[in-house]
């Protein structure tokens, strides 16, 4: 059975501070690295207004530390006022981390102790561990799902006083990833060019984004799509090296997901834009949907659904290495024509 974490959402520490509710230890941690690394600022700017002197506050990097020599400087007095501030960046790296179980059971009541772990946990098998869990010290930070991923584009977009209409928005995050930090740089970006313009289009996210990238899932898909081995083998492992092969199959299930409504809603008669938004994709592009579809038929789609449900069995429960499990699906999806 799965662990379930019982860690408290990293989104609730504001409300948290607002209400002058303040913790010895906050244990920040999770995927979603563009939410750890703000609320670490928030806090310690936060805090940082709290101390009187310079000298009661520390930045550590987990690389170049100990545990030793954190909790000493955490239980040493303040050189002035009343609170000390301790900031520990890549936690991870830590070597020594089961040592501060001890410090989770008896913190200082004048030290502020933030803990940065820039990944996820996926067993608190760990004392120390354990002890931040059940104190309620610690916070995970979880990545958002798609549709707030897209929503936040928007919203990013907005404070900079520029729209971005949803479906744009939502191609930009295909394009570019869930990453906040990936899609806020490429949001700056295209800022830049488009400073008397109000808004985001297509074609600034074609000028800016896509031509700036050396391989896509468009390409790839289109090069699935034209039955091109080599080039479409040449771009997937290039996008393995640089995105990972998560970044992959999950696009490409969307993808082929997409390709197998498109017969139906021509049927239909559902206009292009309406259609687009079903199957999830930009009105810009819906065409080649369209195109592809006329080359995977029922029986062809069904076989590329078991190519990548395989390939993700393979991920789960196997020790083959990525890229001969990419190897394999783009093969059999080649297979299948």
């Amino acid at each position: 059975m799965a662990y379930k974490s019982n860690s408290v959402s990293i989104t609730d520490i504001p409300g948290l501070i607002k209400k002058n509710i303040f913790y010895p230890i906050y244990f920040l941690y999770g995927e979603d690295n563009y939410l750890l690394r703000n609320t670490a600022d928030y806090l310690e700017k936060h805090f940082t207004s709290l101390i009187a002197s310079d000298f009661d506050k520390e930045v550590f990097y987990g690389s170049k530390t100990s545990i030793a020599e954190i909790v000493d400087y955490a239980v040493s007095f303040p050189f002035s006022g009343e609170k000390k501030l301790i900031v520990v960046k890549e936690f991870e790296k830590i070597k020594d981390a089961d040592e501060l179980s001890n410090y989770i059971k008896s913190p200082s009541d004048f030290t502020i102790l933030i803990l940065v772990h820039n990944s996820s946990i996926t067993k608190f098998d760990k004392e120390y561990l354990q002890l931040l869990e059940k104190a309620g010290l610690a916070f995970e930070a979880k990545p958002l799902k798609e549709g707030a991923v897209i929503q936040w584009v928007i919203d990013y977009v907005k404070s900079k006083k520029k729209m971005i209409p949803e479906p744009e928005a939502r191609f930009l995050v295909e394009l570019a990833g869930d990453s906040r930090d990936t899609l806020r740089m490429q949001i700056d970006k295209m800022l830049l060019y488009i400073e008397n313009e109000s808004s985001i289009t297509i074609q600034t996210i074609n000028d800016h984004v896509v031509a700036s990238k050396e391989y896509t899932i468009f390409q790839l898909q289109d090069a699935l799509v034209g039955n091109d081995k080599n080039l479409a083998l040449k771009i997937a492992y290039r996008m393995l090296e640089t995105a990972g092969l998560g970044a992959i199959l999950y696009p490409l299930n969307k993808y082929f997901a997409g390709l197998a409504q498109v017969k139906e809603l021509q049927e239909k008669g559902t206009r292009n834009e309406i259609a687009a938004r079903i199957v999830g994709t930009h009105p810009f592009y819906y065409p080649k949907y369209i195109e592809a579809s006329k080359g995977f038929n029922t029986k062809r789609i069904a076989e590329v659904f078991d190519a990548l449900l395989q390939a993700d069995s393979s991920i789960k429960t196997s020790s083959t290495d990525d890229k001969t499990i990419l190897t394999v699906l783009i093969t059999r999806i080649m297979k299948t024509t």
